[in-house]
């Protein structure tokens, strides 16, 4: 066969020669006369023999035309001799399959994946006619090269391996495509292509082929400057690169990419926001888009076999929100309100109407809402009369739910008597000294995602605080001076309070002329100069943010509210894995007439205790994340049984105890989205639940293409061939064999230096030195 068949239209010009010496023929005249006829006597005893060198001259003339087009078309060899010959070789076609979500990409007709299933069918029944023992085949999915844990090695799960193509190559192959189906991974190209040396090394005798079949989105090709270094290494070690673009246009994309909580009291009973974010991949605006929210209790029901369990919702409720437009490359939030009169695990579930890819228009969450918030409060006074305030504005009492449900008011002393994991937050009232076992359970309390907030009054000794401080290295962010009356403003009327837009006050931002503006502050605590000079301002957003995300055991406070001198009032820092703020003021009227009647003071320490009770940023499961729960050696057994959303049962999970004392069960690999389930072994009760949210990575949904122009100009410096889908086609460089026109050339030479020397022979010619009457040949 040939690489470049359509030369071979060339080979009509083997008769130009015959042509050229009919043309000869023709412009000869014959006239007769004596000294010809004794010539023609003498060459009528030759006439055969001459004749046969000219037959034979023309026709080495002819072949010799017939090998220069066979050599620009470019012979293959393909039988077995062409594998032994010089420059004989095999052929491995290396197909990369891209079968990440975005590849569910369709409009109208055939989606993405469909024709990149077609393209490697395609692919390998030409192959398969071909008929060569010398082509291997090897498919190999995205979802299928995945790096492995903590380390750089990839694991690889070919569905074809070095196949040899044969005569019924094509039934196997349509075999293992027909089960092949886009998965809810958010791959990209470059785990595949490092994968290929692995899969198949490089050898001297063959030719390796590498076809990309993928649908070719910005994010992966214009901003990931890997895939490129790894391409143009494959090519430099030899491989063919074919890039085939398996989707016809660009298609408008909405997706979920965010599903959380907002800050507030997450308890039975007691309505919580929740926030959806909406983002437009697209390149116009959408319009009116429809966003469906549905909520209901987690339950495990059981199957008809005991070991079978499905997930289910109960009792749901669904709502419609309309976000009126979501600009190009825009996200858009919804924020709606969820409330379960049951306490227990609780689902939330949000999709979006179809549109060119499906997996990302859904999302999952779940929440435990617990009966009620319990908090602590310890008052240093044992009258109580800071406690009783706080007490008042987290649970009013009568008709009025707040989900928060305070103890007693107790002394300092509690805390070193009593266990605190059951208390979602601690307050600490105008205390004054803490024993050091009370001090190691507050702070241990803390760093496992406790709230505390303290409040300063008349029994605070700052002296003791320093052992709270620790050099900031304790739970408590500043050092203390000394308590400082701040004096009344008869002039200006600026308000004594000034607060950011932190979570506790946000309400209240921007907003000093209302309610805050009757709050007075006439006494609070001022901080030393070391501690002031290591405080984050009040408005520097961007840092403060910063380090809610970055969560450490000794960070910097950052000022949340000042008094109009500008002395800080109120501050927050992250201890461990959890939160504390500090009012240098007293939550009682002793130093400020904020808890009286202020209805802003209620709205403030419910905002706080929301905060202080946020549960650490909890791990969003993504598809391809290992899965994994910690369990409280005093409740749990070291024993989960991790089952799919399909209710694959992955058997039992022995946990692994760590440093602080937990254990913890890794699980299986999430392949798939959905509502992963995890028995647990409670110590004497029946097996308990959790159900683990997993979705789509959100990013895979932005389905902006790089274009066939963009594509050169990304990789300009490596050679490889770019196909549509629909006109890719296996070209005959592709194939196994010899390819032999190197060696026409060299006959070619050859055979023009004999035809020359025959073209001498068969000629007419005066011999050297007879020029004047010498023997004519």
């Amino acid at each position: 066969m040939f690489i470049h068949s359509l030369l071979l239209w060339g080979l009509p010009l083997v008769a130009v020669p015959l042509l050229i010496h009919l043309i000869n023929l023709l412009r000869h005249r014959r006239i007769r006369w004596g000294a010809m006829e004794f010539l023609l006597a003498g060459f009528r005893r030759h006439r055969t023999w001459v004749r046969m060198k000219e037959m034979l001259l023309l026709l080495m003339r002819m072949l010799a035309v017939a090998m220069i087009v066979l050599a620009v078309a470019q012979p293959v060899l393909k039988n077995q001799l062409g594998g032994l010959l010089p420059g004989g070789s095999r052929a491995q076609h290396i197909v990369l399959l891209d079968d990440s979500y975005s590849m569910q990409d369709r409009l109208d007709g055939e989606g993405a994946y469909d024709t990149a299933k077609n393209v490697v069918l395609r692919l390998g029944e030409e192959a398969a006619r071909q008929q060569t023992g010398f082509q291997n085949f090897t498919l190999l999915r995205f979802s299928q090269a995945r790096p492995e844990a903590d380390t750089t090695n990839i694991k690889l799960q070919p569905d074809m391996h070095g196949e040899p193509i044969d005569a019924d190559f094509k039934e196997r192959l349509e075999k293992v495509l027909s089960t092949l189906a886009v998965s809810d991974f958010a791959d990209d190209p470059l785990a595949a292509l490092t994968a290929v040396e692995e899969l198949v090394p490089q050898a001297a005798d063959e030719k390796r082929i590498v076809y990309l079949v993928t649908d070719f989105r910005k994010r992966e090709w214009t901003e990931n400057a890997d895939v490129k270094k790894t391409l143009a290494e494959l090519e430099k070690s030899g491989v063919l690169i074919k890039l085939i673009d398996c989707v016809d246009a660009e298609h408008p994309n909405l997706a979920i990419t965010k599903l959380a909580p907002a800050e507030g009291t997450r308890a039975a009973g007691v309505p919580l926001v929740m926030n959806v974010e909406v983002t437009n991949y697209g390149t116009v605006a959408a319009k009116n888009v429809a966003v469906h929210t549905e909520s209901g209790e987690w339950s495990v029901e059981s199957g008809v076999a005991s070991t079978e369990e499905t997930s289910s919702l109960h009792t749901p409720h669904s709502t419609l929100h309309t976000l009126p437009e979501v600009p190009p490359g825009e996200t858009a939030r919804v924020p709606f309100i969820v409330k379960f009169p049951i306490a227990g695990m609780h689902t939330i579930h949000v999709k979006l109407d179809s549109d060119a890819v499906y997996a990302d228009n859904q999302r999952t969450c779940v929440l435990d809402f617990p009966a009620t918030e319990k908090v602590l409060i310890i008052d240093g006074d044992a009258k109580g009369g800071d406690g009783r305030a706080i007490m008042t504005a987290l649970a009013p009492g009568g008709n009025v739910n707040t989900g928060i449900t305070p103890s007693s008011i107790e002394l300092p002393r509690f805390l070193s008597t009593n266990p605190l994991a059951a208390y979602r937050a601690i307050y600490l009232l105008n205390v004054g000294t803490l024993d050091p076992q009370a001090l190691t359970a507050l702070e241990e309390y803390i760093q496992n995602g406790g709230g505390v907030a303290v409040f300063v009054g008349p029994l605070t000794d700052p002296a003791a605080v320093l052992t709270w401080h620790r050099d900031g290295h304790g739970f408590f962010p500043v050092k203390l001076r000394q308590a400082t009356d701040l004096p009344v403003d008869y002039l200006q009327k600026i308000p004594d309070l000034r607060v950011s837009k932190h979570p506790i006050f946000q309400i209240f931002s921007g907003n000093e002329a209302g309610l805050l503006a009757t709050v007075n502050i006439s006494k609070y605590y001022r901080l030393e100069d070391e501690s002031l000079e290591r405080l984050i301002p009040q408005d520097d957003h961007g840092k403060a943010a910063a380090q809610e995300e970055t969560p450490s055991d000794f960070q910097d406070a950052q000022v949340i509210a000042s008094l109009r001198n500008n002395d800080p009032l109120v501050l927050q820092r992250r201890f461990g894995d959890g939160r504390v703020a500090v009012f240098l003021t007293t939550a009682g009227p002793a130093w400020n007439n904020w808890p009286r009647g202020n209805p802003s003071y209620v709205v403030a320490m419910l905002q706080l205790q929301a905060w202080l009770a946020a549960p650490p940023a909890s791990r969003e499961w993504l598809v391809g994340d290992t899965l994994g729960v910690t369990l409280d050696p005093e409740e749990y057994l070291p024993q989960v049984r991790f089952i799919s959303p399909t209710g694959e049962d992955f058997g039992v999970v022995q946990a692994v105890q760590q440093e602080n004392g937990r254990f913890f069960a890794q699980g299986p690999r999430a392949n798939t989205a959905g509502l992963y389930t995890a028995k647990l072994s409670p110590r004497g009760n029946q097996p308990d639940t959790l159900p683990l949210a997993v979705n789509v990575d959100p990013a895979e949904g932005n389905t902006l293409r790089v274009t066939g122009e963009e594509l050169a100009q990304t990789m300009k410096e490596i050679p490889y061939e770019y196909y549509r889908a629909a006109e890719f086609y296996v070209s005959e460089d592709s194939v196994a064999g010899a390819n032999i026109s190197d060696l026409l050339l060299y006959v070619l030479a050859v055979w023009l230096i004999l035809e020359m020397l025959l073209a001498a022979s068969a000629s007419y010619h005066i011999a050297p030195g007879n020029l004047h009457g010498g023997r004519n040949k």
